[in-house]
């Protein structure tokens, strides 16, 4: 970190590179089924990029499309057929399914070694336990190892995460309690935001509203985590927070894009690789 910019380019590139070393040498080689249902451009972009991600570190992946119409008969029948299939050892559902569709049969049945990106009851149960046999989400393993990788130990310290989310803001509350913080949430109900943020030291933001966060919600010297990934109107990707208003004042931040959506890239590639190991 030259300056006080975390780039998420700098802490992925290991991670790569020791995927790069072990991925020919495994017994099992790494197969990664993506399930996804219609055409929403968004989900179609992130497909294409999960493939890149995946062949670029020489894992095989095979998609899996589904018409808007699926019955939820069909889609839970398919699921059970990639599941079973010895051969695949991640599966990654992409969301927002449709509303005629619920995810709660892979939930409760995914394979918790085939789990990459922690949707399933066991392995968000295993978080919760402290367990570690298996994945948690990316993105909060992402926001930990980030914190790590500055050398931030949030013991004794003020965090504040914005956003309760299922995928990052309530597993990375529990992450962060068990390394000694002091936590606060905020969410939709949360009167006084600016008061909850102004005396965190570390604030995460994780709240999906572009430039939620301005330099007012923000103490001297704090470090910034911004999670949210935003279009704007001028089409521009932006975070939660209003990066040049809020750099100036922080010890650190990562910038939208180029921070947290790296570093979770690189994690749920590492996790494909550890889920054929642990198969093999």
């Amino acid at each position: 970190m030259k300056d006080n910019i975390i780039r998420g380019k700098e802490i992925a590139t290991p991670i790569y590179e020791k995927i790069e070393r072990e991925v020919p040498v495994l017994t099992k080689k790494p197969h990664v089924a993506i399930m996804r249902v219609g055409e929403d451009s968004s989900q179609l972009a992130y497909e294409r990029s999960a493939v890149r991600l995946f062949e670029r570190s020489h894992i095989t992946v095979t998609c899996h499309t589904f018409a808007d119409n699926v019955t939820q008969e069909k889609w839970n029948e398919a699921f059970d057929a990639i599941n079973d299939n010895e051969d695949v050892t991640g599966i990654l559902v992409l969301k927002p399914l449709p509303a005629s569709l619920s995810d709660e049969h892979i939930k409760h049945h995914i394979h918790p070694l085939k789990d990459i990106d922690c949707i399933g009851l066991e392995n968000i149960g295993n978080v919760y336990l402290g367990q570690h046999e298996t994945f948690g989400p990316c993105t909060a393993e992402a926001c930990l190892l980030i914190l790590d990788e500055i050398k931030e130990e949030c013991a004794g310290k003020r965090v504040t995460i914005v956003g309760f989310g299922e995928v990052v803001g309530r597993p990375l509350a529990h992450y962060i309690t068990r390394r000694g913080a002091t936590v606060t949430v905020c969410h939709t109900r949360t009167k006084d935001l600016v008061s909850e943020t102004k005396r965190a030291d570390i604030v995460i933001a994780a709240a999906g509203q572009a430039g939620l966060i301005t330099s007012d919600h923000i103490k001297e010297g704090a470090i910034v985590i911004d999670v949210g990934i935003n279009v704007d109107e001028n089409g521009r990707l932006v975070g939660d927070v209003n990066f040049k208003d809020v750099q100036p004042k922080c010890k650190a931040i990562t910038p939208v894009p180029g921070g947290v959506g790296t570093v979770t890239n690189a994690i749920l590639v590492a996790h494909a690789v550890e889920s054929a190991k642990k198969q093999s």
